[in-house]
């Protein structure tokens, strides 16, 4: 419901849930088996995450799950659309199969939504300070208290 509210046309886009269609889940897996991941990458090997490594290739597997063609994009998702190239050459060098085209990028030129604490970086749902965000379920006067106390970038 909440990504209708936000104006996504059901009619005109395809909403699922992930953990209904294993479809997803066993791709993602496939295209782990075929990634590798830089040494240089991990600077302290004993405390990485697995999902770390792991969100890129579900990434790949969201956008080549349905055979997408298009895929609108902003600037800092860029380097998961060479990771998504990689791997279907990957897929393709291994299975001899090519069944997975490289979608065609819709990157915009658009302003990134910066962080209400941290001005210097960029909104991100995984920042751990609440205040420093607005969540799509937040209520008009979360979104009112967050946005008056929002710091400001002196700089821009």
């Amino acid at each position: 419901a909440s990504l209708i509210t936000s104006g996504i046309d059901p009619k005109r886009s395809i909403i699922y849930r992930q953990s209904d269609y294993y479809h997803h889940i066993q791709l993602s897996w496939l295209l782990s088996t075929l990634t590798t991941v830089q040494k240089s990458k991990v600077k302290d090997e004993s405390s990485v995450p697995l999902g770390f490594f792991l969100y890129p290739v579900l990434q790949t597997a969201d956008i080549l799950v349905f055979k997408t063609t298009h895929l609108p994009i902003g600037e800092n998702q860029i380097p998961h659309l060479r990771l998504c190239t990689y791997m279907i050459e990957k897929f393709y060098h291994y299975f001899k199969q090519n069944i997975f085209l490289v979608p065609q990028m819709m990157a915009t030129e658009t302003t990134r939504i910066r962080s209400l604490r941290h001005p210097e970086q960029k909104m991100s749902k995984s920042d751990v300070e609440e205040r420093s965000r607005i969540d799509i379920m937040d209520d008009e006067k979360i979104i009112q208290e967050r946005i008056m106390k929002a710091l400001t970038d002196f700089n821009a």
